[in-house]
């Protein structure tokens, strides 16, 4: 493709000897305030709030867009304030610094997020036990229908549902 011309940006955490790495800026804390404000489902207009959020997005969340866009349905989904998740967040010690490279240690800060949300139904932790099990490729939701269903203890339809509610915490 080089040899053409063309340009193929490829973003993966493992580390490609082919391929050239180039470092991604992160996006600034107004856009993470967009992310969370979507996923929150409404704007966070009250300056207390507002600086708590930034906050949250610069030093415990690390500029990091998934993690915020998690954070966003959290407190969507527990109808909490800005407030109420700074402090379920600073009791979890919950912490994930912008320049984060080692996957371990990123894992167990968001398991922490795991911690707080109590609300997990028993086939919804065998559903993610059983992702952690399965290979790093893209999956079809047919297929983890199909697959998980029984083990989860659910019918087609429940299980899809149980994936698209884990798909918004996940």
């Amino acid at each position: 493709l080089n040899s053409l011309g063309a340009k193929v940006l490829l973003a993966s955490r493992v580390i490609f000897p082919t391929f050239e790495e180039a470092p991604l800026e992160l996006l600034s804390t107004d856009s993470c305030i967009a992310i969370f404000e979507k996923g929150y489902g409404r704007a966070v207009t009250k300056q207390d709030e507002l600086d708590v959020l930034k906050a949250i997005i610069e030093t415990r969340a690390g500029n990091h867009t998934l993690v915020v866009s998690r954070l966003s349905s959290m407190a969507s989904e527990y109808e909490w304030s800005v407030l109420d998740l700074s402090k379920k967040l600073s009791e979890q010690n919950f912490n994930i610094a912008t320049d984060i490279s080692d996957d371990t240690e990123f894992q167990n800060e968001i398991n922490k997020l795991y911690l707080v949300d109590e609300k997990l139904t028993e086939s919804e932790k065998t559903i993610l036990t059983a992702f952690s099990i399965f290979p790093a490729i893209p999956l079809t939701y047919d297929v983890c229908v199909d697959w998980l269903h029984e083990d989860a203890k659910l019918d087609s339809d429940l299980c899809a549902l149980a994936l698209n509610k884990l798909s918004k915490k996940t």
